[in-house]
């Protein structure tokens, strides 16, 4: 699409200063094109296209991102294409034996958990920007989440990804957990903000859905109060 509420729409994060300049109409560069990818294929395509005719790519999720990734330069003179995954939003397979699923990259948290409870599991990663972030966005700002004392970070949860470089397709072919052969190539992927690539696949850990779940608050009369007790949660945890 060249509409420019499409192109505008997807010329910003969530930073105050991005949200700043929408509201006093202070827009810099925006996309020139924006497309939809239907599957990893169409990725593929998309990217050799871009390296043929010297075109920059910004791949976006579900535009939640903080750290300015999305924000095009204004003095870059190539085109610029956003890439937007929400059509990559399906389930590919779920393991129950093993705990894992295979989702495309740009399916949203709160979808992904939805459809992960109606079969009686979570993921567990719970960032803040769950009901509008995508999986693929997780990958590649290596998210964190209210969770992850017990679920972990994103990091923890990953078993493989498929990445669609310049260079071609990289991703591990095996579903073991870890390897002790040279370096991780997720390593790299996680936390690359789309300089490295298309994240387009992913399999994550999954588990069980708690039997309670309840819900509470405490108040401390001040800060540091508040930070001891959290030092000694964690060191029962721990033990």
């Amino acid at each position: 699409s060249d509409d420019p509420a499409d192109r505008l729409m997807h010329s910003h994060g969530h930073t105050c200063h991005e949200l700043f300049a929408l509201r006093t109409g202070k827009i810099g560069r925006i996309p020139d094109v924006v497309v939809w990818p239907g599957n990893h294929e169409d990725v593929e395509v998309v990217v050799k296209a871009a390296v043929k005719y010297d075109v920059c790519i910004v791949p976006f999720g579900g535009g939640t991102n903080v750290s300015g990734a999305l924000e095009c330069p204004s003095e870059e003179k190539r085109v610029i294409v956003s890439l937007d995954m929400t059509e990559m939003d399906r389930i590919l397979w779920m393991d129950v034996e093993n705990l894992t699923v295979h989702v495309e990259a740009g399916i949203i948290g709160q979808d992904l958990e939805r459809k992960l409870a109606e079969k009686g599991f979570t993921s567990g990663h719970e960032p803040d920007s769950l009901e509008f972030s995508s999986v693929g966005g997780w990958i590649a700002t290596r998210s964190s989440g209210m969770k992850k004392n017990v679920y972990g970070n994103i990091e923890d949860m990953v078993v493989r990804m498929k990445m669609v470089t310049p260079r071609g397709t990289l991703g591990r072919n095996f579903l073991g957990p870890r390897n002790s052969i040279g370096p991780d190539i997720h390593h790299f992927m996680l936390g690359s903000e789309g300089l490295l690539g298309v994240v387009t696949e992913v399999t994550l850990k999954i588990r069980p859905l708690p039997e309670v779940r309840r819900y509470g608050s405490l108040v401390f009369p001040s800060f540091e109060p508040g930070v001891a007790f959290m030092r000694e949660v964690a060191r029962q945890v721990k033990s």
